[in-house]
């Protein structure tokens, strides 16, 4: 304790004398034998869970209204916010106190989504910019992390409430007709939802609208199925009868909560055990560089970065399983009475860690975020040709300033370019049998899973030096390789046409962050929908991001 006195940080986010909270952090870093900062978050979202039980349980909105329950997740957050960052919570109280007479004032401009966008954004970048000034290249948990959380849901409110200003007739996508926000939100429904301590710390970042669903308790749509003709009575003839008979059951949290709680805790193991066998600094060590060799520098920047992933996994699971235990994530029925509890889901770890493509990892990976960009950014862009290379920037931005950001997004760019040539030129020629079929999947798994592993390496390693140091032991091999391959020319596929239709490119560029089919079969129910409040949710088929 002694030692963070000195911190320079302190002069910003407020030095203290001894309290009760030191007292706390003490015990509670015995308990756990952590770092002070990692403690107090382990802590802090252990404790949200009988919360969150308690919200879903003791405070159900038919028994105590939507404000009771309000006022219950913004206090819990708050208090777990000074619990965590002390004064430093003011760095994202005192800005959701000022966003709210912008949104009150100029919420029918049509630019109030981007004012808040951007003066979010520049709040966020000047934390950035502090910390890596007085704190350069530390992963200390502070406050910069949930400001990054709050970012995304200030300028989604902010989005949401200038389209719902606008008649549908001018919505024309569909994103934007399924989250506006047609009336201003109360203050403290806005505050529950900005800084409520579901999602506060580590997300996941949710919609304004599915939040207040959930507050009202209008989120668990019962699943209902008419009962056939054949299992009435033969002497029944009356049609009422017939067609007031129906199945009827309400969905439960509890497997999901019970699922996703096994998932975190293997994650937490392996974050435990097994990510201290691959200390990423290693890397960049001379003798390492040195006295290895170049498969085994490849072998072990692969599993230095499938290991540190896990670290992601276990917050994002750790905060899904607070989310299902409050009731909240439910997002509808399968055709046979399957729950589908997705709604708040951040990552599937499984089809993440077996993609064949990047189009698959930038789908699986990190989905609320890349929900947000799509909302806020994506569908934003006029010209779609360069709509996919603008959130990429807008990400790399969104995440600080550090060298390795850049160099990791930038890449990302090149993968997306260099996997819709693959695709579209080399997949074909592997489609003609089964055989090739498989083979086609293994080399395609084997090639995004080491270009993953060499991009995010520059993501864990931050400094520009360390980072080129690393690629030039691996004498840049995933770069040579995907320029090479993005710019030799390939034999044509049997039967493609010569010329594309005008557009096709700009279609691909951007396919990683369309709406997949499912998410427009469900978007085309709720537009056929009969107008009633409740959101109708029994739809077809796996909604995913």
């Amino acid at each position: 304790m002694n030692e963070m006195a000195d911190n320079p940080l302190d002069s910003l986010y407020g030095n203290h004398e001894r309290s009760y909270l030191d007292s706390f952090e003490e015990y509670t870093m015995a308990l756990t034998g952590l770092p002070i900062d990692q403690a107090l978050f382990l802590m802090t979202q252990i404790v949200s869970v009988p919360f969150a039980f308690l919200l879903q349980y003791g405070l159900p909105a038919s028994r105590v209204g939507e404000s009771a329950r309000h006022l219950f997740c913004l206090l819990i957050g708050l208090m777990f916010g000074v619990v965590c960052f002390r004064w430093q919570i003011f760095h994202v109280l005192i800005p959701t106190v000022v966003a709210y007479p912008v949104l009150m004032i100029y919420g029918k401009s049509e630019a109030v989504g981007r004012v808040l966008l951007g003066c979010a954004m520049l709040y966020l970048s000047l934390s950035h910019m502090y910390r890596q000034v007085f704190d350069y290249g530390s992963y200390k948990l502070d406050i910069t992390g949930p400001l990054m959380i709050w970012t995304q849901k200030v300028s989604i409110i902010g989005w949401a409430y200038c389209d719902g200003q606008k008649p549908d007739s001018e919505l024309t996508n569909d994103d934007h007709r399924k989250h506006k926000v047609d009336k201003l939100p109360s203050f403290l429904a806005y505050c529950s939802y900005l800084m409520g301590f579901l999602g506060f710390q580590t997300g996941p970042c949710y919609f304004f609208n599915d939040y207040i669903e959930f507050m009202q308790g209008r989120h668990l749509v019962p699943f209902k199925k008419p009962v056939g003709d054949q299992l009435l009575d033969a002497d029944t003839t009356d049609s009422s009868s017939n067609s007031a008979r129906s199945f009827e059951k309400y969905p439960s949290p509890i497997k999901a909560f019970v699922v996703n709680l096994a998932a975190c805790a293997l994650c937490g193991l392996v974050v435990a055990k097994l990510c201290p066998l691959f200390p990423t600094g290693s890397m960049a060590k001379d003798d390492f560089i040195r006295d290895t060799s170049f498969m085994y520098k490849v072998v072990y920047c692969y599993l230095t970065c499938f290991f540190y992933r896990f670290r992601y996994y276990f917050a994002w699971k750790l905060g899904e399983c607070i989310s299902y235990a409050a009731g909240f994530g439910f997002s509808g029925w399968t055709e046979d009475g399957q729950e589908k509890w997705d709604l708040i889901k951040n990552c599937t770890l499984v089809k993440l860690e077996t993609a064949t493509s990047f189009k698959v990892v930038f789908d699986e990976w990190n989905k609320q975020t890349a929900k947000w960009l799509r909302f806020i950014c994506y569908t934003r862009v006029v010209n779609k040709k360069h709509a996919t290379n603008a959130v990429f920037l807008l990400s790399a931005f969104w995440h600080g300033f550090y060298p390795g950001y850049y160099v990791t997004f930038g890449q990302g760019m090149l993968f997306v370019s260099l996997g819709r040539k693959i695709r579209k030129s080399i997949r074909p020629f592997f489609q003609t049998s089964t055989s090739k079929q498989i083979l086609y999947g293994l080399i395609t798994f084997v090639g995004t899973h080491l270009a993953l592993s060499f991009a995010v390496t520059a993501q864990i390693l931050l400094r520009l030096s360390i980072v080129l140091k690393v690629y030039k032991s691996l004498y840049f091999y995933i770069v040579i390789i995907s320029f090479a391959l993005l710019f030799l020319p390939f034999p044509r596929p049997p039967g493609q046409p010569k010329k594309k239709e005008k557009g096709e490119d700009e279609e691909d560029i951007n396919k990683p962050l369309e709406n997949t089919e499912d998410e427009k079969k469900e978007e085309s129910v709720r537009n056929t929908d009969d107008g009633s409040e409740l959101r109708q949710r029994n739809l077809e088929g796996q909604s995913e991001d």
